[in-house]
């Protein structure tokens, strides 16, 4: 894991004012690693879902989860997780009128426990085609003004891509970019992640070197090493 991420990332969602909060980076960087991935270490923080518009082997097609409907579905789920509360069929219009007061019961009862809750949204950049940007379609269902308990971490590569009352939301203290492993993580997660046989320390750091950083051709290239190499294959052939 990036650590100092993971590190400016808990040291924020620990600031009350800082309701909105945005990861950045270059493709790959690992921000959805990052928005999958992260556990707070403080017990006020609560995770309370994570939502992705990008999801490898998905079954839900491209369409569905790209859509305001399935967004306003999975803000309904988070509301009836954390409150407890039966599932009454709406139409997406009446879904669309009440997400303000799914918050603000949420907050209610993150308010009794004692702690903030934060919902992940990452891939927005999915919803980017050329000229064509839906990011406003999607977020403006939120409401810009956040209930006191509750933060959002959005995800993307460049924060140019968000609707400007958000952006507008966003300080900069609560702009995190996601930056490429140093080459010791890289070196360390390739030992540990491409097989239990005994590897070159050379291997390793070539390996390393070719991911650049990134963890998602890392976690590409430990699954081929793990896959096709053991403790028989030869120093040539690696």
């Amino acid at each position: 894991p990036n650590y100092a991420v993971y590190n400016s990332l808990e040291d924020i969602l620990d600031v009350q004012s800082s309701a909105w909060i945005l990861l950045h980076g270059t493709p790959g960087s690992g921000k959805t690693f990052v928005s999958a991935d992260f556990n707070p270490q403080s017990k006020q923080i609560k995770v309370l879902s994570r939502f992705f518009f990008k999801v490898p082997g998905d079954l839900v097609s491209r369409a569905e989860r790209c859509s305001v409907e399935y967004f306003a579905n999975w803000l309904e789920s988070v509301y009836i997780s954390e409150t407890k509360t039966d599932l009454v069929k709406l139409s997406f219009e009446e879904k669309k009128g009440k997400i303000g007061q799914w918050l603000m019961a949420i907050n209610d009862v993150l308010i009794k426990e004692g702690k903030y809750g934060v919902l992940f949204i990452d891939g927005l950049d999915e919803l980017v085609s050329g000229a064509k940007n839906d990011t406003e379609s999607f977020l403006s269902l939120i409401p810009v003004d956040l209930p006191s308990n509750i933060k959002v971490v959005l995800s993307c590569i460049k924060e140019d891509i968000l609707p400007p009352f958000i952006t507008e939301k966003i300080s900069e203290e609560s702009k995190i970019e996601v930056t490429p492993l140093d080459p010791a993580a890289c070196e360390l997660y390739i030992k540990n992640n491409t097989g239990k046989w005994q590897k070159p320390y050379s291997f390793v750091q070539a390996v390393a070197q070719k991911t650049e950083g990134h963890p998602l051709y890392m976690n590409y290239l430990c699954r081929y090493i793990s896959d096709k190499f053991n403790e028989k294959t030869t120093e040539t052939e690696l």
